[in-house]
């Protein structure tokens, strides 16, 4: 059984990665963030409060990443 495409149709494929840091992420003071995760890691990040809201820096990111926000409830 033969499961490649005709070299005419084939999509080259990239088989390395190339991790990226320090990402930042900036949240707006509209929302009250209580927590922030990195999954699937489960890396908990540490949330910097400034007066725009709050910030949050992913150390790496390998190939696949989120970041989870837990925000408070609002009244």
């Amino acid at each position: 059984m033969h499961l490649h495409a005709l070299p005419i149709d084939d999509v080259p494929l990239r088989e390395e990665t190339v991790p990226i840091h320090d990402i930042q992420i900036a949240i707006n003071a509209d929302y009250s963030v209580t927590r922030v995760v990195q999954e699937p890691e489960g890396l908990e990040l540490r949330v910097t409060k400034t007066a725009d809201g709050v910030h949050v820096t992913v150390p790496q990111l390998d190939i696949h990443t989120m970041v989870v926000l837990e925000l408070a409830a609002q009244r």
